[in-house]
């Protein structure tokens, strides 16, 4: 997780304070996995990707939220998922997710 920004004033507090707001941010991004999907008119910014790596079950979510993450960076507000990528050996697995940052406008 990026949180240079939280470590301006060095504080824990501060920190804490900042690391629930990143994720508040990554809650807030929207995830679509197909263009047809996409609200209103869209605009791409950058492509994306999210890595991470765990027990079977627990990267994938993770390699997401790592490119929702980076699509909140970028400014966006939506991530257009183009691909997941998995690899599993014996009680390790990782993920990685590549996708488009993009910023929406709904249409009302």
């Amino acid at each position: 997780m990026n949180l240079s920004a939280c470590f301006s004033q060095g504080r824990v507090l501060e920190l804490a304070h900042c690391s629930g707001n990143q994720a508040g941010k990554i809650k807030a991004i929207q995830v679509h996995n197909d263009m047809a999907s996409l609200p209103g008119s869209c605009e791409r910014i950058s492509a994306v990707t999210g890595f991470a790596e765990g027990t079977v079950s627990q990267p994938t979510q993770a390699a997401q939220d790592a490119a929702r993450e980076r699509v909140a960076e970028l400014g966006g507000d939506t991530l257009l998922i183009t691909a997941i990528d998995q690899t599993s050996r014996t009680m390790k697995s990782t993920t990685t997710v590549r996708g488009t940052a993009m910023r929406c406008r709904q249409t009302q």
